[in-house]
């Protein structure tokens, strides 16, 4: 899936800060531990996105059969 984002010039630059002067970079990778927060448990990531998000999304998700240290979306 491509998204495309339009973000203020003042944003760019201090992702470009973290991004190791590349903006795309440091999105790629706070998406990467956005899903690593979601799919484990007990991981900091997690407790970082409840931080920011709250805790209602957990309940929209359940253990994976095929590996118990991991959550999926909850089949509909």
């Amino acid at each position: 899936m491509k998204i495309t984002l339009e973000l203020p010039e003042d944003t760019l630059r201090l992702l470009e800060i973290v991004g190791n002067g590349h903006a795309e970079a440091a999105l790629l990778e706070l998406v990467e531990r956005a899903t690593q927060g979601v799919t484990r448990p007990g991981c900091w990531e997690r407790a970082w996105l409840r931080q920011v998000f709250g805790d209602d999304w957990i309940q929209l998700l359940e253990e994976d059969p095929q590996a118990y240290w991991r959550q999926r979306p909850r089949s509909r």
